[in-house]
C-alpha cells in the first residue's frame, strides 16, 4: 500500500462493525428474504456443497457470474440466501462491490450508504488481500465486473473474460474457489441492452457505469423504479470447490481464471429458460412485496417506520422524485442509528 493513510481506508472498510451486521440481519428479514423467497422464488442448488465448506476451515471465494443490466441483484439475493444457511452464529459473506455502488452513485431508492451498512467492500485488490489476510471466511465477487452486469439479455450466457484476481488471492491465501452459476438474472431487466457512448455520458452525467436501453427505460423517470427488478426466479447453482495450485503469475493466474469462466458458461448453456418461464408472474400484484412497491419496503425497513404518505408521492413525481426521495432518506434515520 502507498500510505498509512491508505493502509487505514482499507483496515476501515475490512472490519465488520456491529451496528452494521445488526442493520444487515434486520434487513434480510425484513427485506430481503421475504424477496427472495416470494419475489423472485430464489433457491440454491447444490446446497451440500455451501455447507460442506462452512464446515470446513478454508477460506472460500465465491464466483459467479453477472448479468441483469439493473442494481446487481444477483449478489444482493445470493448474500440474503447464504445469511439465512450459515445463520447469525457464523461468519458471514463479505462482498466486493463496484467503487460506483460503493460511493452511492448507484444507492437503492436512493438510501445512501446502504451498500456500507450491508457488509459490503469496494472491489480493489487491496481490500480482497485484507480481507482474506484478516481471516474472514467467504468472500463474493463477480469476476465480469461491471461489463459483465451490463451485458445484454440475448448475451447472458457468453460471459465477458475474468479478472485474474481472485486465482492470484486464492494461491496466496490457500483459498478454495466455489463458482457460482446464476440461472435466469439475464431478466432481471428483460431485453436490455447497452450502447458504449451512452454509457460513457451516463457516467459522466450522473455518475452511473452504464443506462440500459430497453421497456423499462421510462421508469427511470421515477425514483420508485429507479433500479426495480423484474420478479424473474433466480437460481444459484454452486460447482465443485477449486483448489489452485501451480505458480502465481499473470499468465497462470489468466489461463486459469477463464477455465472458471468456461465451467460457468457450460453449465449456463445447458439450460434454456424463456423470459416467460422464467418470470414470477404473481409477483407482478399478488404477493407481499410486489415490483409497484419494493421502494417501500426498503426505505420502512432503513427507517424503522412506516413510510408516510407524503414521502409515498414524493417518490412518484417524474425528475423531481429523485431529491425528493433522497431528502426522505436522510431525514430517516436508520433503527439504532439515531
Amino acid at each position: 500500500m502507498s500510505s498509512d493513510g491508505t493502509a487505514r481506508h482499507v483496515e476501515q472498510q475490512a472490519a465488520p462493525l456491529p451496528q452494521t451486521l445488526d442493520y444487515r440481519w434486520r434487513f434480510n428479514r425484513e427485506v430481503l428474504l421475504p424477496m427472495a423467497d416470494q419475489f423472485f422464488e430464489a433457491r440454491f442448488e447444490s446446497e451440500d456443497i455451501l455447507r460442506r465448506g462452512v464446515e470446513g476451515k478454508r477460506q472460500i471465494i465465491f464466483v459467479g457470474n453477472h448479468s441483469g443490466g439493473s442494481m446487481s441483484w444477483d449478489n444482493v439475493v445470493f448474500q440474503a440466501l447464504f445469511d439465512r444457511v450459515v445463520g447469525c452464529e457464523q461468519p458471514r459473506l463479505r462482498r466486493l462491490i463496484h467503487p460506483r455502488l460503493y460511493h452511492d452513485s448507484i444507492a437503492p431508492f436512493r438510501i445512501r450508504e446502504w451498500w456500507k451498512e450491508m457488509g459490503c467492500v469496494e472491489a480493489t485488490y487491496d481490500n480482497f488481500d485484507a480481507l482474506l489476510s484478516r481471516g474472514e471466511r467467504f468472500l463474493y465477487l463477480s469476476p465480469e465486473g461491471v461489463d459483465g452486469l451490463k451485458k445484454p439479455t440475448w448475451r447472458a450466457k457468453r460471459l465477458r473474460p475474468f479478472s485474474s484476481s481472485f486465482v492470484s488471492m486464492a494461491k496466496r491465501h490457500d483459498a478454495l474457489v466455489v463458482p457460482v452459476v446464476i440461472h435466469n438474472s439475464q431478466y432481471l431487466n428483460p431485453l436490455s441492452w447497452t450502447w458504449k457512448w451512452l454509457d460513457a455520458l451516463a457516467d459522466k452525467l450522473f455518475g452511473w457505469p452504464f443506462l440500459p436501453l430497453g421497456p423499462a427505460l421510462p421508469l427511470i423517470f421515477f425514483a420508485k423504479f429507479f433500479i426495480q427488478a423484474w420478479p424473474t426466479r433466480l437460481t444459484y447453482e454452486l460447482l465443485e470447490p477449486i483448489s489452485f495450485t501451480g505458480t502465481d503469475s499473470l499468465t497462470r493466474n489468466r489461463h486459469d481464471a477463464q477455465a472458471v469462466r468456461f465451467r460457468i458458461e457450460d453449465a449456463l448453456g445447458r439450460r434454456k429458460n424463456s423470459l416467460c418461464r422464467a418470470t414470477h408472474w404473481r409477483a407482478l400484484f399478488d404477493t407481499r412485496i410486489t415490483f409497484w412497491n419494493t421502494y417501500r419496503f426498503f426505505f420502512e425497513a432503513h427507517a424503522g417506520r412506516p413510510i408516510r404518505a407524503t414521502e409515498q408521492w414524493g417518490y412518484a413525481i417524474p425528475v423531481l422524485s429523485y431529491l425528493l426521495a433522497q431528502r426522505a432518506t436522510n431525514r430517516a434515520a436508520p433503527k439504532g442509528r439515531d
